[in-house]
């Protein structure tokens, strides 16, 4: 049986997005797409993802303080892009 992984993508761009999107389906990752980072907290609650793939520039909130709020408010060990 395969194993199927679950990604966290964090990223402002659509197209960028997309992309990635695209190219992780082709190898068993499950991607959930989140455009704001202020949504991240509650996606975590949510679902335990495998892998986060974090964009550091993003408009409403940076991905680099995305990342110090989720290493302080969870023992949270997946790994981040």
């Amino acid at each position: 049986m395969i194993k199927v992984y679950r990604v966290l993508l964090i990223e402002d761009e659509a197209v960028t997005a997309e992309i990635a999107i695209q190219y992780l389906n082709r190898y068993n990752f499950t991607v959930t797409h989140i455009e704001d980072g202020r949504e991240a907290p509650g996606k975590l609650r949510e679902t335990a993802y495998d892998l986060i793939i974090l964009d550091l520039m993003m408009p409403n909130v940076d991905g680099f303080t995305i990342l110090e709020s989720m290493r302080r408010t969870s023992d949270l060990k997946v790994p981040v892009l």
